[in-house]
């Protein structure tokens, strides 16, 4: 103990400090307008030379171990990546991330091992084709945090934003996979057909294992998660917990790829589990995994400034040079063999313009992970330290150097700058706002909240706004107005009521008139239609195409209504209670929607003064209203055919949004002294059970049940 006390508290001390600078420098690192990884990174290399002095000596105790990066940051960072990436936004590019995550990483891959090991002798260095093609590999995985950081400050395409995240997320998994598969080569001793071919099936394995186990872990926690309710410490632990034995499983147990399993599982979590997280959990469950991925991000980079005091670059200064020069031309060789490939037989996803090939390439930056896959090399590995060398030269210039010109970059090519739809969907956005805003206003002083001069001033303030906003957009009519057909405001308003429609189930959902269920239908929907928009397709609505296991349902029905015993048809009449509920509650929150957008429409109508405009406005306002209609004849006729089952449905929706009043009643008791704590938990801890039965009872549909229900 006595020699592990001060190493202790040296490590305690130095992860303090370090964690201390990142939060300063995300203080003021708006005022210093460079990407975040790019000065922790340079602040490292700082604090490498100030650890020479013995005040500075306890982060000497710190070093970028494999394990370390390996198993605990890496999985936190690829789930936090994951976990915010919708199904569906992927899944509208798939192939061509595929292309790019697969074919354009082996490219650029062979390109590095195959050119360094010809030009590499004019420097002196002999290194064998198989560890040459080993470096290709870790250093073809791309980190997107600098570059995505920048879009976000400035804003580009989202499709743009997705293919370069979407490449990072997948690449990740491949370089991994390409360097296990590459070192199997190397043990087998021979490089001959029978090696290769095996290690293309052993590549496979690794990505497609990793994807269902991946996919079989999210599903099983989320149905874990779901069983937990309103217990924030632990439905975030059990997603960490998912993160790290889902990594450490696939690579220690299964021999599968820990970055696909873990990728995998954080979009199952995002996507299919993401409504059975508690509802007032689900905003903490995002705020935890951002702090868990700063956390992760901050001692990494600044580790990475760090380590280059153990690095020898002074015996390697030519063969970086050549190295970083072979990377560069590799990834924007690899881009621009995939892109032509993506715009001449994907063009349903839409094509890559030649400003994005610019950037994907020149965004292909590198961080994390290729530092954790060298470094699990082992120590008696021939030219590890080469190799080491090589990664951090261009981790370091990948970050400091292409990062730091990446806006300039994008400014050059213009892509900050709004498209026209972009300039009138801010400008509707402001008088939206201002309006909005006004009528909160009005409501405020009527009811004595504000007085009334400093509601004079306020009104006069935003009816001021609201006028330079609708002038503007003349304005803009004027200029632009050649750009703008009808096609394109319809376009432009079918998303925006499509945006509000979304957040109307949510909150329906959130006070228990929508199961999670029929929210995540919805919801996906809504996001098909959305993309479907975005792609200039036609929006379909009412008829979409029924997905496979409603069909697989719908034939089980029919199966087992033909079954003349009593247990089955009981079973078969309470499943389609559960359905005709379904459809119900469906149709009824898609009435309200249709309502509430309605209603903000006609409210943007009344603003605008632009003809355009306002007929395409008004085609939406009355596809609204024809959707109205449908849905309350499609509610009567459930009504008329099942008025009991109606009727009990009804009244425990109404129960339900009842008791969450109690609660939030009894949480503000609580907050303002009224009711001691031990009063409060008890009480609350009875309406939590009350609600959870009255849930459940909803949930499954059976008329017993729903009877049972009515009564407190």
């Amino acid at each position: 103990m006595e020699h592990g006390e001060p190493f202790f508290y040296s490590v305690v001390l130095a992860v303090s400090f370090l964690l201390f600078v990142a939060s300063v420098t995300t203080v003021f690192i708006k005022r210093l307008r460079a990407p975040y990884t790019v000065v922790l990174v340079v602040i490292g290399l700082a604090l490498s030379v100030f650890s020479e002095y013995e005040t500075f000596a306890f982060l000497n105790v710190l070093e970028l171990s494999p394990d370390l990066v390996f198993y605990l940051f890496l999985p936190m960072l690829i789930f936090e990546g994951a976990y915010n990436i919708r199904y569906l936004d992927l899944r509208s590019s798939i192939k061509t991330i595929s292309l790019l995550s697969v074919i354009s990483l082996s490219i650029s891959t062979f390109f590095i091992g195959f050119v360094l090991y010809f030009i590499l002798p004019y420097a002196g260095i002999q290194v064998s084709l198989l560890t040459l093609l080993l470096f290709g590999a870790l250093i073809s995985a791309t980190d997107p945090i600098a570059a995505l950081t920048i879009f976000k400050e400035i804003g580009v395409p989202k499709r743009l934003r997705m293919l370069l995240e979407g490449e990072s997320l997948l690449n990740d998994g491949t370089a991994l996979a390409l360097f296990q598969v590459i070192l199997v080569m190397m043990a087998a001793g021979a490089f001959t057909g029978r090696v290769v071919v095996e290690g293309f099936a052993y590549f496979w394995v690794l990505l497609l294992g990793g994807a269902v186990f991946g996919i079989v872990m999210g599903w099983l926690f989320a149905k874990l998660i779901e069983k937990v309710r309103n217990i924030a410490v632990v439905e975030i632990t059990l997603t960490l917990i998912l993160a790290h034995i889902t990594f450490i499983f696939a690579e220690r147990f299964l021999s599968v790829s820990g970055i696909i399993a873990t990728t995998a599982a954080a979009m199952m979590i995002g996507n299919y589990g993401r409504y059975k997280i508690s509802p007032n959990v689900r905003e903490f469950m995002e705020h935890f995994w951002e702090y868990a991925a700063f956390v992760s991000n901050s001692l990494i980079f600044l580790l990475i400034g760090l380590s280059v005091k153990g690095a020898s670059f002074g015996e390697y200064i030519l063969p970086v040079l050549m190295a970083l020069g072979v990377v560069l031309v590799a990834r924007f060789l690899s881009v621009f063999t995939v892109a032509p490939i993506v715009n001449r037989f994907f063009t349903r996803e839409g094509k890559i313009p030649f400003s994005w090939q610019l950037v994907l390439a020149w965004g292909g930056l590198r961080g994390a992970l290729p530092l954790a896959i060298v470094l699990l090399l082992p120590a008696d590995f021939a030219q590890r330290n080469f190799i080491l060398v090589l990664t951090l030269a261009t981790i370091f210039f990948t970050l400091v150097i292409k990062a730091a010109t990446m806006k300039s970059f994008l400014h050059y090519l213009k892509l900050h700058l709004f498209s026209s739809t972009e300039e009138l969907e801010r400008e509707e956005g402001f008088i939206l706002m201002d309006g909005k805003i006004q009528s909160q206003l009005r409501i405020m002083v009527e009811n004595k909240r504000i007085p009334q001069n400093a509601y004079d001033k306020l009104s006069g303030m935003y009816h001021e706004l609201n006028q330079k906003s609708k002038e503007h957009l003349r304005e803009l009519f004027e200029k632009k107005g050649d750009e703008w057909s009808y096609e394109k405001m319809l376009s432009m308003l079918r998303k925006h009521a499509l945006g509000m429609e979304k957040l109307v189930y949510l909150h329906l959902f959130e006070r228990n008139a929508l199961n999670e269920a029929a929210l995540a239908m919805l919801h996906g929907q809504i996001e098909r239609q959305v993309n479907r928009i975005e792609r200039d397709l036609p929006q379909i609505r009412e008829k979409e195409k029924l997905p496979l296991t409603q069909y697989i349902q719908d034939f089980f029905l029919k199966k087992l209504k033909r079954v003349k015993i009593t247990t089955v048809q009981k079973w078969h009449d309470d499943m389609r209670a559960r359905e005709v509920v379904q459809d119900y509650c469906v149709h009824r929150a898609r009435r309200e929607g249709s309502e509430e957008v309605e209603k903000e429409l006609e409210g943007l109508q009344k603003e605008s003064d632009s003809v355009l405009f306002n007929e395409a406005l008004s085609a939406v306002i009355a596809q609204y209203r024809k959707w109205h209609v449908y849905n309350s004849r499609q509610m009567d006729l459930i009504k008329q055919a099942r008025p009991q089952l109606v009727e009990k449905v009804e009244y425990t929706i109404a129960n339900l949004i009842s008791l969450n009043m109690e609660m939030e009643i009894l949480k503000d008791m609580r907050a303002k002294g009224i009711i001691a704590e031990n009063v409060f938990a008890d009480v609350y801890q009875y309406y939590d059970r009350l609600h959870l039965e009255k849930e459940h009872a909803l949930i499954h549909y059976h008329e017993k049940r729903l009877q049972d229900a009515t009564s407190r």
